[in-house]
């Protein structure tokens, strides 16, 4: 059965994600466990937005693309009463979200991401493109990943449809030269049934 198209709360999703792994503000004990290591590019980002002042993000955030606005909103640090209410939001959503989905279904079939393998160096600005990975992880759900076709040489555009920000500029340039790469979707099933996906 199709599920209808508020099943899956995405931007409450993408917040909770960036919020709770942001709460710390500077990601010091992530880093702290890297020990010599230095923090991927991927999380550089992040780390900038989530150690910025509460209110130069709250000033910053309703001047940018919607998108990018959520991003820089959700993430820093938080108190403990705030990255406990995130928790206590998360265990409720993933409560109310997996009543819908497993309800009377097995299985979760969902888009995979959004873009096709991402050139070197630019899934540290795209990760919102893999926002149901975010649903998968968020939810705790065993998820496997499955190519359905490659991308074809009149595919290699991006549409972004309303949204003229950097995310579309970047999913755009990404697409250029897309043609071979695989896409697929993802397959989900209940918490704790890793062997049925």
């Amino acid at each position: 059965r199709e599920l209808p198209g508020d099943t899956i709360p995405m931007a409450e999703m993408v917040e909770l994600y960036y919020g709770i792994l942001s709460a710390e503000g500077g990601m010091r004990s992530y880093r702290r466990a890297l020990g010599s290591e230095s923090l991927i590019k991927e999380y550089r980002s992040l780390q900038q937005m989530a150690s910025m002042p509460f209110f130069l993000r709250a000033s910053l955030a309703p001047l940018l693309p919607p998108r990018l606005g959520l991003l820089l909103r959700c993430t820093g640090g938080k108190s403990a009463a705030e990255f406990f209410a995130l928790v206590s939001r998360l265990k409720a959503l993933r409560e109310r979200v997996l009543n819908k989905i497993f309800g009377d279904a097995d299985v979760l079939l969902c888009p995979g991401p959004a873009l096709p393998a991402l050139p070197h160096g630019m899934s540290k600005d795209l990760t919102p493109s893999f926002c149901y990975t975010f649903v998968a992880n968020l939810l705790r759900t065993p998820t496997a990943a499955l190519p359905t076709c490659r991308v074809q040489e009149n595919e290699c555009v991006y549409d972004s449809g309303e949204h003229r920000d950097r995310l579309a500029a970047l999913a755009a340039e990404c697409m250029r030269g897309a043609a071979g790469l695989p896409m697929g979707v993802q397959v989900s099933t209940p918490p704790f049934e890793d062997e049925s996906c």
